[in-house]
């Protein structure tokens, strides 16, 4: 049985300092892995497309267990332990780099895989913050967390563009194995409430799932929210990867330039997580939304 938060307690922030070194970590990579495959491995434009579907295929055909495996296994030992898978993906692609050994095709694969983990530790971020936020301070912390999401995507291009430019691809990597393994030491200290044991054979996990998409589809708020979801980030991975090979190409962006030109787009999604306590109170969250 879950215990009812009280208010913000150190489980509270160290959760919100793990997933702020993880966000900036993602948010490194998303403008490192296009940049590393134009200007190392010398990609073509449908090479780069492949690349952006590898990292958009894990939430495709892995979103609705990754679901369902959050309420089913022990959240803490699942974050701990996605924090160290991805310590060891990226930490092996220095070593790739190193022996001349990285590829698309392993780019394509690390970005997958990144991408599997990101989706399961985010599952079961958002299943813990209700369990560690009081529910009157809920919308307050979520937008905190927003905050820090778009803090992340204003900081990681700029970060990933120097390092490529001005270091070496490898140096990214190195980096976001240092930021993974801060990340999981700030949960270390993390007390979550246990969730109720489940069956984890198959017919409990299909069960999951289903009743997870009834619940969706039922809410009809929830369900307009996920169509909006699917639609913009179907069009915005089509986007980003016709503005990455443009301007790299076409433009002759050096990486730097790339990187900061995308951090912009951060600030904007942080001005808007400012506001969204505020707007919620005076206009609700129906109509904000």
């Amino acid at each position: 049985m879950q215990n009812t938060p009280t208010g913000y307690g150190s489980s509270f922030f160290r959760v919100l300092a793990s997933e702020t070194l993880n966000t900036t970590a993602s948010s490194i990579l998303m403008i490192a892995m296009p940049l590393i495959a134009i200007t190392t491995l010398h990609a073509n434009a449908a090479e780069v497309g492949i690349l952006a579907a590898s990292g958009t295929a894990a939430p495709l055909l892995l979103g609705l267990s990754a679901g369902a495996l959050a309420e089913q296994w022990d959240r803490k030992a699942t974050l701990l332990w996605c924090g160290l898978v991805r310590l060891i993906i990226v930490g092996s692609v220095p070593i790739l780099i190193y022996f001349e050994q990285l590829s698309i095709a392993l780019l394509c694969l690390i970005s997958f895989g990144l991408s599997g983990v990101k989706l399961l530790f985010d599952s079961v971020i958002a299943a813990v913050i209700p369990t560690i936020v009081h529910r009157k301070d809920l919308t307050k912390a979520n937008s905190w967390f927003e905050a820090i999401t778009s803090t992340a995507t204003a900081l990681g291009p700029a970060i990933a563009g120097g390092l490529v430019q001005a270091v070496s691809a490898a140096s990214v990597f190195v980096l976001n194995a240092v930021i993974y393994l801060f990340s999981t030491i700030c949960l270390k200290g993390v007390s979550l409430p246990s969730v109720s044991p489940a069956t984890n054979d198959e017919h409990s996990h299909l069960s999951d799932i289903g009743a997870g998409i009834r619940l969706l589809w039922k809410n009809e708020i929830q369900r307009y929210i996920a169509i909006a979801a699917g639609i913009f980030n179907l069009f915005h991975t089509a986007f980003f990867t016709v503005l990455t090979f443009f301007a790299l190409k076409q433009l002759e962006f050096s990486a730097a330039m790339f990187g900061a030109v995308v951090s912009v787009v951060g600030v904007f999604g942080l001005l808007g997580a400012m506001c969204a306590p505020m707007l919620v109170k005076t206009l609700g969250r129906r109509t904000t939304l």
